[in-house]
């Protein structure tokens, strides 16, 4: 999901490194909050809202909603 965002927008350094922190998955101290919050069955329905509010505005063609929507994304973590 990242990763394809990254790409899509044009961000080369963005993509590389969003693939290489799924690569890493084991040795990145993110991964494990990541991973407990995805577990965490009360926390999905949220993550998956967060995805589509992203998915919602990049469709939309707005780039403000779509970086607030990321940040508050992110912001979780």
């Amino acid at each position: 999901f990242h990763e394809v965002i990254a790409t899509a927008a044009g961000n080369t350094v963005l993509a590389r490194l969003a693939a290489q922190f799924w690569r890493d998955q084991t040795e990145n101290p993110l991964w494990t909050a990541i991973r407990s919050a995805v577990a965490d069955s009360n926390l999905r329905p949220q993550l998956v809202a967060e995805h589509e509010a992203i998915i919602e505005a990049l469709t939309e063609g707005a780039p403000e909603a779509a970086r607030a929507a990321m940040h508050a994304h992110l912001d979780n973590f």
